[in-house]
């Protein structure tokens, strides 16, 4: 297995190959040795590729990652980079171990290429619908859905221009790895998959007509189990006293550029005399504990979400998953890249609201909040979804079965679908 991106795009891939190892498959997990201990940790065998890229601090650093425009361009330059060290050492794994199959992100190209050079099996994991262009799920622009006339022409020109572009940036890389043409091409590696896995939920974002051939939507790949040991006393204190807090989480991306929306968010709060969590690192400076607005650097969302009144966010699908099954509504905020199509996503449900970081200010976040507060038919609506989230089986689960039956593989393990941290569940579904 392998992997790009952020953290959001590390855990799909992490908590399918756990499911995989109690299916009775030995995994793998190739990736920055940034990610080594967050690997390790779960029980995987952890493969570095090239030197640590510490994301932290370019996250921290680089504001340009998360520019609407130029967000895209600077990720695709460190995909690359990162294919010059991750193609050799997968194609070394294969030469040593002989796998079944290749699982890599959908964009990570270098365990996909080492795949197709060996003649092995790839399955190809998305962890965003927004990869998966469809002319029957519209394209977002300035808050309205496109006709559907339009939606084909805006797809079938982003596809052109997505095709040509790979093609000629992946040229020098081609030719040093000594590969044929056709490798990185969107087509060529999304439609010589063996599968195409969806991280999402089907309710949150359905199947269509035009998905990419062998593709199996799997279900929410986050995780869902609680644990009261990971939760401080102090804060389960805090979150049982008085009225529900409104709380911000932006992930592991938007939080180092979010400063303004934390402060919006603060301030807002204040305004209205609501508690307020702030989750992110280096936000004591907004802390104001007489005005109830609190701060902690790193805590796990499904502790803390489903206490919260009103969840404000990038729009990150983990995020956006974890703000679902809380049952809450949503103030949804988005920066860059997939983050758009979530929150429009998010509205259709009738789960939440939707504001442009670049509209950011204290009032526009006090109206926002307060609607959401106030909205009845909002506060139900988030809460009959809440329930159809949560009664979904557990994503990894199908997501593990689904790349077993396609090795034709007899699938033995010790976990269910619906419970699959209990050992004493037997059996598929």
């Amino acid at each position: 297995m392998s992997t790009f991106g952020s953290e959001g795009d590390l855990k799909p891939p992490v908590a399918i190959g756990k499911m995989l190892q109690q299916f009775g498959a030995e995994v793998d997990f190739i990736a920055n040795p940034f990610f080594e201990q967050k690997v390790l940790s779960e029980g995987l065998t952890f493969i570095g590729a090239g030197p640590l890229v510490d994301l932290d601090s370019i996250l921290k650093n680089d504001p340009s990652l998360l520019h609407p425009v130029k967000g895209p361009g600077q990720v695709w330059k460190m995909l690359l980079r990162s294919v010059e060290h991750i193609f050799p050492v997968a194609c070394q794994r294969i030469e040593e171990k002989g796998p079944d199959i290749v699982v890599s992100h959908a964009i990570e190209l270098g365990a996909q290429w080492a795949a197709r050079k060996y003649g092995i099996p790839y399955v190809t994991l998305s962890t965003t619908p927004w990869i998966w262009f469809s002319k029957d799920d519209p394209v977002i622009v300035d808050k309205r859905r496109l006709p559907a006339w339009m939606n084909a022409v805006v797809l079938h020109g982003l596809t052109g221009v997505s095709e040509f572009y790979f093609s000629v940036s992946i040229r020098k890389l081609r030719r040093r790895f000594q590969l044929p043409r056709g490798y990185g091409i969107l087509k060529s590696f999304f439609g010589e998959s063996v599968l195409n896995l969806g991280c999402w939920s089907a309710l949150f974002r359905p199947e269509t007509r035009d998905d990419p051939v062998n593709s199996f939507i799997s279900g929410f790949t986050i995780e869902r189990q609680r644990d009261p040991e990971r939760m401080p006393k102090a804060m389960v204190d805090w979150l049982s006293q008085d009225s529900p807090p409104l709380m911000v989480g932006l992930g592991t991306t938007a939080r180092w550029q979010g400063g303004h929306l934390y402060q919006a968010v603060a301030e807002a709060c204040a305004a209205l005399k609501k508690r307020c969590l702030l989750i992110g690192p280096e936000l004591k400076e907004f802390e104001d504990l007489k005005s109830g607005i609190r701060t902690v650097p790193e805590i796990p969302f499904q502790e803390v979400f489903p206490s919260a009144c009103v969840l404000a966010h990038h729009g990150g699908l983990g995020t956006t998953a974890q703000a679902l099954l809380a049952g809450c509504p949503q103030l949804v905020v988005p920066f860059a890249h997939d983050q758009f199509y979530n929150a429009a996503r998010v509205k259709r449900l009738g789960a939440g609201l939707s504001l442009p970081s670049k509209k950011i200010s204290e009032k526009a976040v006090r109206n926002l909040i307060r609607q959401c507060l106030n909205d009845q038919q909002m506060n139900q609506r988030t809460k009959d979804l809440a329930l159809q989230f949560q009664q979904e089986p557990y994503g990894p689960y199908f997501a593990a079965k689904a790349i077993f039956e396609g090795l034709g593989k007899e699938v033995r393990h010790k976990a269910s679908a619906a419970n699959p941290m209990n050992p004493t569940t037997m059996g598929l579904v």
